[in-house]
């Protein structure tokens, strides 16, 4: 990832960052580690918990090894706790799984991968679904369909229309495609892909998915979409050919 890339996201609006970077230094200024903790509103089984994301963990190389990351981890919960949180929430890589539960940080929820492939739906018709790139006005429609197809899987995580701009320039920046859906040209949702891999996907309530998959598959493979358990598109799938991947 590019400096630019970085001071980018590390710049992220709506929170005051100094408080929110926890920085370990040895010595007189020699920094050997940092978290950064990012506010967010949590959904839950009804509930909304005032969440702190757990970020950027870094520990200088030469101190790798030396426990400095537990002692970082132990700082950033307890200061995630004077400001306030009520639980902290991260993505880790497989292999850190078991890392992170010795500070009582257990899995949310699945990762699911829903793999669709392309001779499934070669007798589905995707006529009057067109697909562009989304723009600023497209915001409040791409932000309610967010909100109905999102707000009922686990784990959902409230949007401000400031962070809504700040995502929509920084998948932009990882070459990921924001686009919204048309059906007869009325808006009724978005897709955010690359390639063939569909990282979210909303819409409009009890509109049917399979024509709107239809029209992004690629020519030739399978589709991918990262999609949760109960998501609204994974509840469409019954009649086509598709398998799902789990990671707890």
């Amino acid at each position: 990832e590019s400096e630019e890339f970085k001071s980018f996201i590390w710049n992220e609006p709506g929170y005051d960052v100094q408080e929110h970077i926890v920085v370990m230094a040895i010595g007189a200024g020699n920094v050997v580690g940092c978290v950064r903790l990012l506010p967010r509103h949590l959904h839950g089984h009804g509930d909304i918990f005032l969440c702190a994301g757990i970020s950027s963990v870094c520990i200088a190389e030469e101190y790798r090894g030396s426990g400095k990351s537990h002692e970082l981890m132990v700082i950033a919960l307890e200061q995630a706790r004077l400001l306030g949180y009520e639980v902290t929430i991260l993505f880790a890589r497989r292999a850190l799984d078991y890392y992170y539960t010795r500070f009582n940080i257990w899995g949310l929820s699945s990762y699911n991968r829903v793999s669709i492939a392309v001779t499934s739906l070669k007798h589905i018709s995707s006529a009057g679904v067109r697909l562009r790139i989304a723009n600023n006005e497209d915001l409040l429609l791409i932000r309610q369909c967010h909100k109905s197809t999102y707000h009922d899987c686990f784990g959902y995580i409230e949007r401000s229309d400031s962070f809504w701009l700040f995502l929509i320039h920084k998948l932009s920046q990882q070459k990921i495609e924001l686009k919204t859906i048309l059906y007869n040209e009325q808006i009724i949702g978005y897709i955010a892909m690359k390639e063939n891999v569909v990282h979210e996907f909303a819409l409009k309530l009890n509109f049917n998915p399979v024509p709107v998959i239809k029209a992004i598959l690629p020519k030739e493979g399978e589709l991918i979409m990262e999609l949760p358990e109960h998501h609204n598109v994974v509840k469409n799938l019954a009649l086509l050919d598709y398998s799902v991947s789990y990671r707890q």
